[in-house]
């Protein structure tokens, strides 16, 4: 047994921990239940809540439907009918968070026991549920007037995708490294090739991110690759021709690097490369919102481990590391910077879009990386009390980001993304333009234009866009409206009633309410 595996002295000692531990899980999943979406209108999240019922009203492929049309049949099974637009939100973004948090706690356990061979159970479930708490912290972005991390922009959405990667992803490398049944084997390839598939329907950029984390694991496991493909030929063949398949119908577009490639047109390819990443690093990029403090101690803590297994290589040292494990962790880290340098930039806009080449950004595994990183120190120069110091360092080190970020950073980017978790919280700062009160206001204005209209003829509204929204969803009334983008002034309303002459609708100017709000588009 190795030395690492720590055995407590009696089973009082190990109810304690556990206790602690799960309690610790459960608040955080308490956390997660009380958070709320982003709900300011008209940011993308509307467009998704509209096509759940009203597809056609909605600029998203078909295709993509699919996402859409789950929703649909989950609400109208459970009877929550499309006027409570509002609960539909919260239900759909507490689900999707908590399947985020199951995702990345897998992947990050999965990857982890994989890199420390001897780990004891504690240890793996702390830095776990630690890796998974900075996946949570450490992405975010900026649109327009808001600075969020990435589950407040996606957790109403079909970029559930990305958690779907990092669950087959765990998956895959369990079914190449860890000796299951066959039972089991089948129940995860089945999974993996499903969930490929819907992934590839649904949002293929994170089937991208599939494919780079399979070329590196190829790259430095080549022997355990090949031997796996001999030993279950019968099912990775068909199975790779048939996602080859999806992969070639569900592109979005042809890309522009297999087309130079087709025809040979290196020198065009370098130029387009290298045009397109100067434009990524002009600004394109978003490197200014997304790039933190955090990413940057994390990496350089990776960094410094890397050189210490490069250095105590052939020692027998404490705790044992299966170095290429930490080193597909390390690289795929590094898929971070791609977005950040001509080359890599470049590379990836000819093979995707220049528009989506920020969310690689997303793809890093380094989330992993400062636990992994603190776990290895701390076993390396402390004797004893290793859990403990584990997640005593753990704190300190995001206290101390949190604190430089805030107080000292040029960005305060980091401090910004622990401010927009602190805001998710807050149903008044991040939530819909109007309140619950506002919305029943709506209600009661609504009633007195029907009963001055009750002749039986259809009413069409003109109101500002947020009441639009409202009239259109939560009362299902019509509205004009010509998408959650375009703002309708009266005076254009007022053209297309001229334009189209008599009709047989009554159209009625929602007047604003005295006291509501002042609306502004995107904030």
């Amino acid at each position: 047994m190795s030395d690492n595996v720590i055995i407590p002295r009696d089973k009082n000692y190990i109810d304690k921990k556990t206790i602690f531990y799960y309690l610790l899980l459960f608040a955080t999943l308490g956390a997660l239940f009380a958070t709320q979406p982003f709900l300011r209108y008209p940011y993308d999240m509307w467009e998704h809540l509209i096509a759940i019922d009203e597809f056609r009203l909605a600029n998203i492929p078909l295709e993509r439907s699919i996402w859409h049309s789950f929703w649909r049949k989950a609400f109208v099974f459970f009877s929550i009918d499309p006027s409570q637009i509002f609960l539909r939100a919260k239900i759909i973004h507490t689900t999707q968070i908590l399947f985020s948090f199951f995702a990345i706690y897998l992947f990050s356990k999965v990857i982890i026991r994989h890199i420390f061979t001897h780990i004891d159970l504690f240890s793996l479930r702390y830095m776990a549920y630690w890796s998974t708490l900075i996946w949570f912290t450490i992405f975010a972005t900026f649109s327009m007037h808001y600075h969020l991390v990435w589950t407040l922009w996606y957790s109403i959405g079909y970029q559930i995708t990305l958690p779907l990667f990092w669950y087959i992803l765990a998956l895959t490398i369990i079914l190449l490294f860890e000796p299951i049944s066959w039972k089991l084997k089948a129940f995860y390839l089945i999974q993996v090739i499903l969930i490929s598939l819907l992934i590839l329907r649904m949002h293929s950029m994170e089937y991208l991110y599939y494919v780079m984390y399979l070329l590196i694991l190829s790259l430095l496991f080549w022997r355990k690759i090949i031997t796996f493909v001999r030993q279950y030929y019968a099912i990775v063949i068909p199975a790779t021709v048939l996602l080859l398949y999806f992969t070639k119908q569900y592109q979005p577009e042809q890309s522009q690097l297999f087309d130079h490639l087709r025809h040979f047109h290196f020198s065009e390819l370098y130029a387009t490369i290298v045009i397109q990443g100067q434009e990524l690093i002009s600004g394109a990029n978003r490197s200014g919102a997304v790039i933190n403090e955090l990413m940057k101690v994390t990496l350089l803590l990776g960094l410094v481990m890397l050189l210490f297994l490069r250095l105590k290589r052939g020692q027998n040292n404490h705790p044992k590391v299966d170095r290429k494990m930490f080193l597909f962790l390390f690289v795929t880290s590094l898929f971070v910077l791609i977005p950040l340098t001509t080359l890599t930039g470049g590379l990836a806009a000819v093979a995707t879009r220049m528009n989506v080449v920020h969310r690689l950004y997303f793809s890093a595994s380094l989330f992993v990386l400062l636990p992994v990183t603190l776990y290895y120190f701390i076993h390396l120069t402390l004797k004893k009390h290793h859990l403990l110091s584990l997640n005593l360092a753990i704190v300190t080190v995001l206290l101390l980001t949190l604190l430089y970020s805030k107080y000292f950073s040029a960005t305060h980017n980091y401090a910004k993304n622990i401010y927009s978790v602190m805001q998710s919280f807050d149903q008044k700062t991040l939530g819909f333009n109007l309140n619950d009160k506002e919305i029943e206001i709506l209600g009661k204005e609504l009633k007195q234009y029907k009963k001055r209209f009750d002749d039986g003829k259809l009413i069409v509204y003109y109101a500002r866009p947020d009441i639009a929204i409202v009239l259109l969803l939560a009362y299902r009334e019509k509205v004009f409206w010509w998408g959650r983008r375009e703002y309708v002034s009266l005076e254009d309303f007022q053209e297309e009633l001229r334009r189209k002459g008599q009709a047989d609708f009554h159209t009625i100017i929602f007047e604003t309410p005295k006291d509501f709000p002042e609306y502004i588009p995107f904030k």
